[in-house]
């Protein structure tokens, strides 16, 4: 018997669970009135951009005079940066399912699908205020965060700034999902 498997059993032994039905935050990603407004994506004007060679530590991409990385035409790329509570997003060669792999993070502990049935590569940016989203950043900010940077030019929130600089739309709904529940568990591991 391995090793791995005598430490699995010892953590087992005593373990009681259950399976049972649990309600979860759904949002599905859908085209909004109107179709979406993404940019096809550009090629590059020679050879595409090398990929980052595995292991190598990921550069933040200087930011462009609207604060949104810079990022190289012709590889899919996801990139952003955040000031005073504001995400500045930028997307290369991206499909909708990347777009919701960013996002995941903010919309926590909801699941996410795609449903514009859109297909191809785009190039686009996104600008968002964190404030009030359900993940970890969002539920920490709960106001514009003192000295912002334009408050002539408010950041919409998420939900607004899809449906109005992509047309695309988040839709709140609920899943039932399978979990486990762990009925009892001795503390100590006991030996067999």
């Amino acid at each position: 018997m391995t090793f791995t498997w005598v430490l699995v059993r010892r953590l087992l032994f005593h373990l009681s669970y259950h399976r049972e039905k649990k309600d979860f935050d759904m949002y599905t990603l859908v085209v909004a009135k109107g179709g979406p407004k993404l940019k096809d994506a550009e090629l590059p004007d020679g050879p595409p951009p090398e990929a980052p060679q595995p292991g190598t530590r990921a550069v933040a991409a200087p930011p462009d005079r609207d604060g949104f990385p810079q990022l190289p035409a012709g590889r899919t790329n996801a990139q952003g940066r955040s000031q005073n509570g504001v995400n500045f997003m930028t997307f290369r060669m991206a499909t909708p399912q990347l777009l919701l792999s960013m996002l995941q993070f903010a919309l926590m502990p909801s699941r996410t699908v795609d449903k514009t049935g859109l297909t191809g590569k785009y190039d686009f940016n996104l600008r968002y205020s964190q404030v009030g989203l359900p993940g970890p950043v969002g539920r920490a900010l709960t106001a514009a965060p003192p000295g912002d940077a334009d408050l002539s030019d408010p950041a919409p929130d998420l939900f607004t700034a899809l449906e109005k600089q992509l047309r695309l739309k988040l839709e709140k709904s609920k899943t039932q999902l399978d979990v486990i529940v762990v009925d009892h568990m001795d503390k100590q591991p006991t030996e067999n």
